[in-house]
């Protein structure tokens, strides 16, 4: 489900953390997308009091907030260049979480970014929708996807997958009767869904 399909997390943006209203303290808003992301769609995402946590934070707790059922953790096993089949990102899906560390060489900032699918010309790789530093437009993306895959586990640096698991459901509600964009979206994510299964 995208909530997140019109909202702007360019660099240097003012931006609103809708859990709390208080406005972001960072210029570069990756975390703020995912989160903002995550909680508008009805996830209860793991946060601090009025802000969210941090990459590197969030990273090093994956394990806690997965048995504390915020979270899900999905397993990227190497590739197995002896065959066809991209075993790293079998288990990804659409909507999950790229999460990375900061740089091992230096750098403030990890980052996150949302799956959007898997780069079939590349293992290992996926395509995504990011905010941060240098943000390019999803429908330049589109053009020439090639150039806008990323690798899950870049050389420099820890990374992981996951995916938002524990839903609130009363906000899921109030949200689908008061708001109608929220309702055509949700209608549009379910018929998409029931189609697939089919």
């Amino acid at each position: 489900m995208n909530c997140y399909e019109n909202l702007k997390y360019f660099p240097g943006e003012k931006v609103r953390i809708e859990f709390s209203g208080a406005k972001s303290v960072v210029p570069w808003h990756c975390t703020d997308l995912v989160y903002n992301s995550g909680y508008l769609t009805g996830y209860d995402v793991p946060r601090g009091k009025t802000h969210y946590k941090k990459t590197t934070w969030t990273l090093e707790n994956l394990p806690k907030l997965e048995k504390q059922g915020f979270v899900k953790m999905v397993e990227t096993p190497e590739d197995n260049p002896k065959t066809i089949q991209d075993e790293s990102t079998m288990n990804i899906k659409t909507g999950d979480i790229l999460l990375w560390d900061k740089p091992s060489g230096g750098g403030m900032y990890g980052h996150h970014a949302i799956v959007l699918g898997k780069d079939p010309f590349h293992h290992g790789a996926v395509y995504y929708r990011e905010a941060g530093a240098v943000v390019v437009e999803d429908s330049k993306k589109l053009l020439n996807p090639r150039d806008w895959a990323r690798a899950v586990h870049p050389n420099d640096r820890k990374a992981a997958v996951y995916r938002f698991d524990k839903v609130d459901w009363n906000r899921v509600k109030e949200n689908y009767i008061k708001n109608p964009n929220y309702r055509a979206i949700f209608d549009r994510a379910y018929s998409t869904a029931k189609t697939a299964q089919k």
